[in-house]
């Protein structure tokens, strides 16, 4: 579903409070509200780069699918955030690199090319937005290529059920062994084979770590994980 922001929606976008009148009327034409539902394509891999776009509400995911048909989670984004993959796209009229889906109910501002252009030459605050944006990106895709070519898998899987369940209980203000996820989103989020990490994950309940079950992982020994998903030099 589309439509157009309103007065709350379009003062998200950095640096719009800052503009005059009729600069702030010009960007509101090119300006839209996107809904969508778990699992829809906002932008997809190797098409052209038209839309700026800002998270509103909900998480989405910048995932790329490899040549072997994985997919990798490259990151994911969070209301007040904007892809610095795409914003890289649109400063060089290039096309996307990955995908980007919707993870849960999503809101997002969409602000078409030309009025990107136009925030990026008159305001300060948003072309500073940007850049970090883009640096931050790529920061994480740096991070994301060590370790997928340095780690072992065991000790990235540790480290994503870890992560997981700290993310799930900051949101629900209360701990909780037992984490919602499965093995195809794990294997998304390491770029790894769905195979290998059922294998793993199996060894893991082998060794009393976790207890698995349908949709869900139960984390039996948090100080084992802790312990393999560090550096062996600490």
């Amino acid at each position: 579903m589309i439509h157009r922001p309103d007065s709350n929606e379009i003062k998200q976008i950095p640096g719009f409070s800052t503009l005059d009148k009729k600069l702030s009327d010009e960007i509101r034409r090119y300006c839209q509200v996107l809904r969508l539902l778990p699992g829809e394509l906002i932008f997809a891999d190797h098409t052209a780069c038209h839309h700026f776009i800002l998270i509103l509400e909900g998480t989405a995911i910048v995932q790329k699918i490899t040549e072997d048909g994985h997919h990798l989670n490259l990151h994911h984004l969070h209301p007040g955030e904007t892809c610095g993959l795409t914003a890289s796209c649109l400063l060089g009229h290039g096309h996307q690199p990955a995908s980007l889906i919707a993870e849960t109910d999503l809101a997002a501002l969409l602000l078409s090319h030309p009025g990107f252009e136009t925030l990026m030459q008159h305001s300060r605050d948003f072309a500073t937005f940007v850049h970090l944006a883009i640096e931050r990106d790529l920061e994480k895709i740096i991070h994301l290529v060590e370790d997928v070519t340095s780690l072992p898998i065991e000790q990235r899987l540790a480290k994503s059920l870890l992560a997981i369940q700290k993310q799930e209980t900051d949101t629900r203000h209360t701990p909780n062994p037992c984490i919602h996820t499965t093995h195809q989103h794990l294997s998304e989020e390491l770029g790894s084979a769905r195979e290998v990490i059922s294998r793993v994950l199996k060894r893991f309940e082998q060794q009393g770590w976790v207890k698995l079950h349908r949709g869900s992982i139960e984390i039996l020994n948090r100080t084992a994980l802790n312990r393999l998903s560090r550096p062996k030099s600490e």
